[in-house]
């Protein structure tokens, strides 16, 4: 797994990792969307983040149990227009990452 935070391109990632694996099919894109920080996230890196969810099958949308109604709605908005192909899962601050993201790749592998 791996989470550029925002400040690398992840197709460029994507792409370096394809090249070293004969299955570069197999591999599964998760992009992780803040949801509690969507206006500063899209004001400040809106091309990465794009970028990353473009090539992501599912996009994780975190925080939703501390975010407003509104920023959870703008992010998973955000996350629908880019990538409309995408599964959208909302994840809680609460929950471990690790649990939610066994579930995702559940639902990516059944895909």
């Amino acid at each position: 797994m791996i989470e550029p935070s925002e400040i690398a391109d992840p197709v460029q990632i994507k792409d370096a990792l394809s090249d070293k694996r004969k299955a570069a099919d197999t591999l599964k894109t998760i992009a992780l969307l803040d949801s509690d920080r969507i206006d500063i996230i899209l004001e400040a890196v809106r091309p990465l983040t794009v970028s990353g969810i473009k090539v992501a099958q599912t996009v994780m949308v975190t925080k939703k149990d501390i975010a407003s109604p509104e920023g959870i709605d703008k992010a998973v908005s955000f996350a629908k227009e880019t990538n409309p192909e995408a599964i959208i899962v909302k994840a809680s601050i609460s929950k471990l990452l690790s649990e939610t993201l066994i579930e995702v790749l559940l639902q990516c592998r059944n895909r």
